[in-house]
């Protein structure tokens, strides 16, 4: 979709009058996958709106946060290279939209790669294809931007948007991108705009821990984290999201939207 759609987007995004999160019935228990994926744990857990599962505690409890209002309002996942981080994205990004109606709910993407958000494309949430250029990107991260700009001269939280954000290590040199995301990081959270971002594995930089922001550090070994949220440190085994899993997580969210009526932003913008 052109970059000069995004306003027609979010009329219509904004055009739904029920905001309200979550979906009218919670997944219980079904049999027959193993603990350590995602899906399996989606199905047995009743979990609120706007919920991101990170994975399990040691005593093997899942363990995740509320997106914004009663939690961080951003996730930054950091970690040297092989241990998960992509991964750990896409499992917050299905637990997200498992959890939240579209109609409260948008994602936006940022993929410099082109190949590990390419899910998201799948999903009723997405107000967009994810954004593999970095003039587009450049161009999204303005919009955004300006959308909070908007919100907090209007008063009006509105539907809660993520953006998620691939390692930007290719695009290292556009300072443009840097000062919008940190900008958006620093202001978007009491406007519901959101964002979960991997760090370049380059990165000397130590992030900064604050009730604002949720950081996932890797440990290492593949799937191994400590998650930090301001109010203490928690190590956690990610949740795994094998390829059949994604596929009949994807399937289950589109068909729930379907059966629910709620079509979201994409099917009013004509993507769908």
């Amino acid at each position: 979709m052109p970059d000069l759609q995004l306003d027609s987007v979010r009329s219509a995004f904004l055009a739904e009058e029920d905001v309200s999160a979550g979906w009218p019935s919670g997944r219980f228990l079904r049999e027959g996958s193993a603990l350590g994926s995602l899906r399996p744990t989606l199905e047995r857990t009743l979990l609120g709106a706007r919920t991101a599962l990170v994975g399990r505690t040691r005593e093997g409890l899942p363990w995740g946060f509320e997106l914004g209002r009663r939690g961080p309002a951003h996730l930054l996942i950091c970690g040297p290279a092989g241990c998960g981080k992509s991964e750990l994205l896409r499992t917050c990004l299905i637990s997200l939209c498992w959890t939240t109606a579209p109609s409260a709910l948008g994602v936006l993407a940022i993929d410099p790669s082109s190949r590990e958000l390419g899910m998201v494309d799948r999903l009723p949430h997405a107000l967009l294809e994810p954004v593999s250029e970095a003039r587009r990107a450049s161009a999204l991260l303005a919009w955004l931007v300006d959308e909070v700009r908007l919100r907090r001269r209007s008063g009006k939280r509105g539907p809660e948007l993520v953006l998620a954000v691939e390692a930007l290590g290719p695009w290292s040199e556009r300072c443009d991108l840097q000062a919008r995301l940190g900008w958006v990081r620093r202001n978007g959270g009491p406007a519901g705009v959101h964002v979960l971002q991997i760090a370049a594995s380059s990165s000397r930089a130590e992030p900064v821990v604050d009730g604002n922001t949720c950081i996932a550090r890797g440990q290492g070994r593949p799937g191994e984290f400590v998650v930090s949220d301001g109010n203490g440190r928690v190590p956690v085994r990610a949740l795994w999201l094998p390829v059949r899993d994604l596929v009949c997580c994807l399937e289950e969210i589109r068909q729930t939207t379907w059966l629910s009526g709620n079509a979201g932003a994409a099917a009013y913008a004509g993507r769908r």
